[in-house]
């Protein structure tokens, strides 16, 4: 496991210079896409942001600050949310995240004179969780340790049904949990203040000729696309393809690439399969599959291009993680 360097980022760093970013080490970005429950308070940057740090080539996530005060508002909120985000899924591979802070306690508390109860805040989160799951989309919590053991108390943050993204610039709490991303604190990056993160990536194995095909570029594909179809992330693309990491966005038609070998198995809706023990991440996020996920019967729900939806966990998994049960 190594460490990737990234940004989170929202109409306070005004206009992102994405390339000079990437020039400094950064290789992904959590972009704010909005707040709240009206079409008004969706971030006046998110398009060009998402727009533009994709087309760098950096791995993006998505936050929706919230200021819900109960669990109706709170799926009002992932509604938005969704709508927001929608036209722009394939470019979001790391997560979208709820980020419920003092602000929104404030807000609770001068609405209602009263705190939130650790229930109420608990159940907005995973009314927002499960109505982004529905739509296959990863999600996460914005938190830290403070908040964890408050409002946020109760949740099972080592299942990995949902992402963890922990604020620990204090460097003092962050070996207590299972982080997927650490937010490490601020910089100033010419002129410009960011907040700075750390993300968990696998270590990717150098491509051989016994795990690598070559794939020719067609017309009209992406990296992004490629590496999808592939069952890989972009980043570990990038790193088996060393040479478009400068200009990931620039690929003509004839180039080639090399992509991880797909193993050719009949898999058809209705089928029963066993994720194997050897499986490590759903499909594409960095997210581990719990053991109680392996080896145990599942159903084929969908198939599409290089992955599978399972019924029993509603999850997408990777073709070639799954074998079928005898």
């Amino acid at each position: 496991m190594t460490l990737a360097m990234g940004v989170d980022v929202s109409k306070y760093q005004g206009v992102v210079d994405w390339a000079k970013l990437k020039e400094y080490g950064y290789t992904f970005a959590i972009i704010r896409g909005g707040y709240g429950m009206y079409e008004s308070q969706v971030d006046p940057y998110f398009t060009r942001n998402i727009t533009e740090a994709a087309a760098q080539g950096f791995d993006i996530g998505v936050y929706w600050f919230s200021y819900v005060t109960n669990v109706t508002d709170a799926e009002n909120e992932a509604k938005l949310c969704y709508k927001t985000i929608k036209p722009y899924l394939s470019n979001i591979n790391i997560g979208v995240f709820f980020d419920y802070e003092y602000d929104s306690v404030d807000y609770y508390y001068h609405r209602y004179q009263e705190k939130p109860t650790y229930e109420l805040t608990r159940d907005m989160f995973l009314t927002f969780h499960n109505y982004l799951h529905h739509y296959n989309i990863k999600t996460g919590i914005y938190t830290n340790f403070n908040y964890i053991i408050s409002y946020f108390k109760g949740l099972d943050y080592d299942s990995k049904e949902f992402l963890l993204w922990f604020s620990d610039p204090s460097n003092k709490y962050r070996d207590n949990y299972s982080w997927d991303i650490c937010q490490t604190g601020i910089l100033d990056i010419d002129g410009v203040i960011f907040d700075i993160n750390i993300m968990r990536v696998p270590t990717v194995e150098n491509p051989d000729e016994d795990n690598f095909t070559i794939y020719t570029i067609r017309s009209g594909d992406t990296l992004s696309e490629i590496a999808s179809k592939y069952g890989m992330s972009l980043s570990e693309l990038l790193d088996w393809n060393p040479e478009y990491i400068t200009k990931p966005n620039v690929i003509y038609e004839g180039q080639i690439v090399k992509v991880k070998k797909p193993i050719i198995t009949l898999i058809e809706v209705g089928d029963i399969v066993k994720i194997k023990k050897d499986a490590k991440y759903y499909y594409g996020v960095n997210t581990v599959i719990p053991e109680y996920c392996k080896g145990i019967d599942l159903t084929v729900q969908q198939v599409k291009s290089g992955r599978l939806l399972l019924k029993e966990i509603f999850s997408w998994v990777n073709i070639i993680d799954v074998e079928k049960a005898e």
